[in-house]
């Protein structure tokens, strides 16, 4: 029979984890339909990639030390951060400040919107 009668759950959520990278899921939710069952069944499903991160210190406020709102992230996609300035957008929304009142530093200087992060790196 090449068609599911149900669909056997209201989805899946994968995490996966190796070597440091991150899991960048393409969906939050996986197989929650009928369709994606039965698409599963004629062909692989691409679930998520392990991107590597850029690895942020946080300094002063930003390091949530004694504060009990959720900490911004201390780990981001390099491959969606590779300038300061997409560090600095994704920072200032995650704790609700302008962006123009971050400073991103890499060995104690302080980037340009436009410099180039490496992935891997520490800033």
């Amino acid at each position: 029979n090449s068609q599911v009668p149900d669909v056997p759950c209201s989805g899946i959520v994968l995490n996966c984890e190796r070597n440091g990278c991150l899991w960048m899921p393409t969906a939050a939710v996986l197989l929650a339909t009928t369709s994606d069952w039965t698409a599963l069944l004629q062909h692989p499903l691409k679930a998520g990639l392990l991107e590597p991160p850029v690895n942020l210190r946080l300094h002063g406020a930003f390091s949530n030390k004694g504060n009990s709102t959720k900490p911004p992230p201390n780990r981001l996609p390099a491959v969606s951060h590779s300038q300061a300035g997409d560090i600095a957008a994704t920072m200032a929304a995650a704790v609700k400040l302008p962006v123009d009142m971050l400073g991103i530093f890499s060995k104690e200087l302080l980037l340009s919107n436009a410099d180039p992060v490496a992935p891997w790196s520490t800033i």
